[in-house]
């Protein structure tokens, strides 16, 4: 009865062609059912994903057959092809290795072993990633790429690093660039050498190479510059083709177009320039309203603030040259010296000096009580450089006994009011000086006909008087020369009274 069973049994798997162990009733080709013993597939060694031995098909002479299933229980590291203890099944070409638990999940890993788990590739091909199966990003042996269509359309550049969505997306050719930042370098062609750090910045750049930006929107327009440094919002944000500028501050050398070789330092500071170039500007707004003028520097805040065309002008210090627009080859040194009037050609050394009119030097301010050194001011005096000269235009006497010496004090609030300045009070207000008025000399002058050098006349409605005193020794010359040709008649006159009288005396 025994032999009848399996002989039955027999029978039914091979009529049904199932087997079945630890059930009647298998549901498949082999079902196995068991609640405390596993399946043991067959151990063998591999020595390569590419190699089926030692594992062979049945039939001799019959390649392995697709799907055939091992356990490898050794580690044979040769490169791409390398296998490690795991489950493989034969693909047809090669051994393809099963998820386990210690191969990389979606859904999280654990117990990794950074010394072999990684993400990438085991060959010479790049890695690439997708979103919502849009290109976001590219590792290879020269570029770097991570972010949607960051590096998307890049063909022959290398050495680029483009992190951030749309960073350097529509590169070709370029190499050796680093864009990170959402749309950095994004129109970025040929351009190389190019270092973008911050949303926007230097986004159209199309060939333009050799420029750093860092920053929102930094050196967002250019489009061919070269050699330009922007670093803060807006920097250089609207240069086109300007070269060699460097804007460090928000909004510095923010307008700046085709100006070349331009240095702003400072936030604003040579904001609305657009063609000017060879200028420095260091300082909050200093040199803001600058739009073609070169070559002007202004270092402090709002140093050189509204200059337009104005150029060859030369400040230091806070609010120096602060009102002048059109007024060149100005230099103005000390807080708000020369803040007010628009003239050219002078200089103004002092905590607010001023001036008020063309071809002026002021040093000081109201507030100076000494200017001097240990020699005499010298002016030039070579007859070379004299023409016209006449030795009897020169008024002596005449001119001398018409002046009217006199002390006085200084004025403060007329100074304030009519140089509309920051006059600064000191001890010198109560200081008793002495001198003459101008106007009085610039009378007697004219009374005599006499163009004299030693009045400085106003220049315009809003200059002031002022007294050369140094010219004052030539008429005061004269006068003493004429005083001793009389000397020298009225003795003469004295010695013939003398004999005269001697004369009489004799007789």
């Amino acid at each position: 009865m025994k032999s009848l069973h399996i002989f039955l049994f027999f029978v039914t798997n091979i009529i049904y062609s199932q087997i079945g162990i630890g059930t009647t009733t298998p549901n498949g080709a082999l079902d196995i059912v068991s609640s405390n013993q596993g399946l043991i597939i067959p151990r063998v060694a591999l020595t390569s994903l590419v190699a089926a031995a030692p594992v062979v098909n049945s039939i001799a002479g019959n390649p392995l057959v697709k799907s055939t299933l091992v356990y490898n229980t050794t580690t044979n590291s040769i490169g791409v092809n390398s296998v490690t203890p795991g489950f493989y099944y034969w693909e047809g070409v090669k051994w393809v290795r099963l998820n386990s638990d210690i191969n990389w999940s979606t859904t999280g890993n654990l117990y990794t072993n950074p010394t072999i788990n990684f993400i990438g590739t085991l060959d010479n091909n790049d890695l690439v990633f997708k979103r919502n199966n849009v290109f976001s990003g590219r590792i290879n042996d020269t570029n770097t790429a991570y972010g949607v269509n960051s590096l998307k359309l890049n063909t022959a550049g290398t050495n680029n690093t483009a992190i951030g969505v749309s960073a350097l997306e529509n590169n070709n050719t370029g190499f050796q660039n680093t864009a990170i930042g959402k749309s950095s370098l994004m129109l970025n062609t040929a351009g190389s050498y190019n270092v973008s750090i911050g949303y926007s910045s230097l986004e159209r750049n199309t060939t333009g190479i050799l420029n750093t930006a860092v920053g929102h929107s930094s050196l967002y327009n250019n489009l061919i510059g070269k050699g330009n440094v922007a670093v803060g919002k807006s920097s250089l944000e609207r240069n086109i083709s300007g070269d060699d500028n460097t804007a460090l501050g928000n909004n510095a050398l923010y307008n700046n177009q085709t100006g070349d070789k331009n240095i702003g330092i400072g936030s604003s500071s040579l904001e609305r320039n657009i063609s000017g170039s060879n200028n420095i500007a260091i300082g909050n707004m200093s040199l803001y309203n600058n739009q073609s003028v070169s070559n002007c520097i202004a270092i402090g805040n709002n140093a050189q603030l509204n200059n337009m065309s104005g150029q060859f002008n030369i400040s230091l210090g806070d609010e120096t040259l602060l009102a002048n627009q059109t007024g060149i080859n100005n230099i103005a040194i000390g807080y708000n010296a020369f803040n007010t009037g628009n003239f050219s050609n002078s200089i103004a050394i002092g905590n607010n000096s001023i001036i008020s009119s063309n071809d002026q030097v002021r040093i000081g301010n109201t507030s100076t009580s000494s200017i001097g050194g240990f020699t005499n001011w010298s002016n030039v005096s070579d007859i070379r450089f004299k023409k016209d000269v006449n030795y009897s235009s020169v008024p002596g006497l005449d001119f001398i006994l018409k002046l009217k010496p006199v002390t006085y004090k200084l004025d403060y609030d007329n100074i304030q009011r009519l140089t509309q300045s920051k006059t600064q009070i000191s001890s010198a207000e109560s200081i008793i000086q002495t001198g003459f008025i101008a106007q009085e000399v610039e009378k007697a002058a004219k009374e005599l006909g006499y163009d004299f050098s030693g009045i400085d006349s106003p220049k315009n409605e809003k200059d002031f008087y002022g007294i050369r005193y140094a010219e004052f020794v030539v008429p005061l010359t004269k006068a003493i020369q004429e005083q001793q040709q009389l000397i020298e008649l009225l003795q003469k006159e004295l010695e013939t009274l003398k004999i005269k009288v001697k004369s009489l005396e004799t007789k």
